[in-house]
């Protein structure tokens, strides 16, 4: 075998052992999004608000966020699930909307407990990241058992694998019913990348709770 015709040879295995070792190393949910960010058409077309603009696609995008939420309690923790959908993209391409927004903020009320005349307020905070199914975002994840172990009283959470949560306006113990009041999504990087949607705004009643 001549020299020439080994080097296709290395050629080829350097490249397979290039992508075994990124698919191997890096995180599932990182190699879903640089694969499909480049294939906002794989969304459903429901769910394709690309060719609106302005109030209208504001209008769509918040209806979507508040339309399809999925929340369940597993065992130690609370997932809560947002719908997904593909905006118009800063040069008119369609690009989805965990990309163009960064951040997910989901604002909860405790239901029936007040203290000092303000209701009790939960604030769940993480990356907008697409989910295995890309007509949805990746599930945000509040560790309740892991809080409820703590002092009562207003606090910041940061758990490993799970979202950052803050609890404000705390009374002597900790509420175990909350119904989800709003959600917002922004980009830090572009302050005109925001957008918020609750149950007013949305027309939609605060039918998403959670008993824990």
């Amino acid at each position: 075998m001549t020299l020439k015709s080994i080097v296709p040879i290395f050629i080829l295995l350097f490249i397979t052992f290039t992508v075994g070792w990124y698919l191997g190393t890096t995180p599932a949910t990182v190699r879903l999004q640089l694969f499909e960010k480049r294939n906002p058409a794989g969304i459903s077309d429901r769910y394709d608000f690309s060719e609106f603009s302005g109030d209208i696609l504001a209008e769509k995008s918040r209806d979507r966020m508040f339309e399809d939420v999925k929340i369940a309690v597993k065992g130690p923790m609370v997932e809560v699930e947002i719908g997904h959908f593909v905006v118009r993209g800063p040069e008119g391409e369609p690009e989805f909307a965990c990309g163009y927004y960064t951040q997910v903020v989901l604002t909860f009320y405790a239901d029936g407990m007040a203290s000092n005349g303000q209701l009790p307020e939960m604030t769940v905070v993480d990356n907008c990241v697409v989910g295995s199914n890309v007509n949805r975002m990746q599930p945000l994840r509040i560790p309740f058992q892991q809080i409820i172990s703590e002092r009562v009283g207003d606090a910041d959470f940061s758990f490993n694998d799970y979202s950052n949560v803050s609890m404000r306006n705390i009374g002597e113990e900790w509420p175990r019913s909350w119904y989800l009041h709003s959600i917002r999504l922004s980009n830090p990087d572009f302050s005109d990348r925001e957008i918020r949607s609750d149950h007013i705004s949305s027309g939609k009643g605060p039918i998403y709770n959670f008993n824990f």
